[in-house]
């Protein structure tokens, strides 16, 4: 099969393509979504992509979550939901709405079959109230994390692992990384039905207690990512300081490169 190489710019075009069926989709079923990450930031921050950015991230409530990306996957046949209940090599807790008409693949990360241009879709979830309660959520859930990333680190980045990564990764493989794949998002779906006060993007992010109230995105405001308007939750300042501090600041020059290490086609 004949692929060509797609540059930065025809890969965030197929992304903003992708964006917009997502909004027109979850917008005509009423369910809400938002920017997340480094695209709410871009939105903020640059009213688009960050200069150095190339991917794109969405956030929707867990309990709205499931029959999302139900919708997303069957009213398109152009676009697909990979998730880990329908791809058997897809190692992340959150789910990815991809472009069939492409292929991605990214180096030293371990392949998924038919992985085309995607965008990152994450659940938002709820948090226990009490702090000592968080503790043990993020202590059961980041161990759970812990082995999925070890289990399936691919051959090169395992080379470099010091030997207490080698042993993590072997000892991830006997447990089995889709066991605790699916523990972890049983742990999330569990707390979530349990709690209201706090929220987190827990399946995405490494960074421990950076829940915010939920009262962060108890609203929505629309903001312009190149060229259309998006919704953010009217608390963006409070979700984004907590995961980037400082975040109108941007970074040292020599950090403003392209994060994604990956080259794309259209078939």
């Amino acid at each position: 099969m004949k692929k060509t190489e797609l540059n930065i710019e025809q890969v965030r075009a197929i992304q903003l393509e992708m964006l917009r069926y997502i909004q027109d989709i979850l917008v005509k079923n009423n369910i809400e979504f938002w920017l997340d990450g480094g695209t709410m930031l871009g939105c903020v921050r640059h009213k688009g992509y960050i200069p150095w950015d190339d991917d794109i991230d969405i956030i929707i409530r867990r309990k709205d979550y499931a029959q999302a990306l139900y919708l997303l996957n069957e009213k398109s046949q152009k676009y697909q939901v990979f998730s880990m209940h329908n791809n058997s090599d897809y190692y992340y807790l959150f789910a990815k709405l991809v472009d069939t008409e492409s292929r991605l693949i990214e180096h030293n990360l371990r392949s998924i079959e038919n992985l085309g241009v995607y965008i990152d879709i994450f659940p938002l979830d709820f948090v226990p109230d009490d702090s000592f309660t968080q503790r043990q959520y993020y202590y059961k859930l980041f161990k759970l994390r812990s082995i999925v990333y070890y289990a399936t680190l691919e051959k090169e980045r395992l080379a470099a692992q010091p030997l207490k990564g080698k042993l993590k990764h072997y000892i991830g493989k006997l447990y089995g990384w889709r066991k605790a794949l699916m523990q972890a998002e049983k742990l999330c779906i569990s707390t979530s039905k349990k709690y209201n006060k706090y929220v987190v993007d827990a399946t995405g992010i490494w960074k421990k207690n950076a829940h915010v109230a939920a009262e962060t995105f108890a609203s929505t405001v629309f903001l312009p990512f190149e060229g259309r308007d998006y919704p953010v939750p009217s608390g963006y300042d409070v979700y984004l300081t907590s995961l980037y501090g400082d975040y109108m600041k941007l970074p040292p020059i020599e950090n403003r490169v392209l994060k994604h290490n990956f080259k794309a086609y259209r078939l």
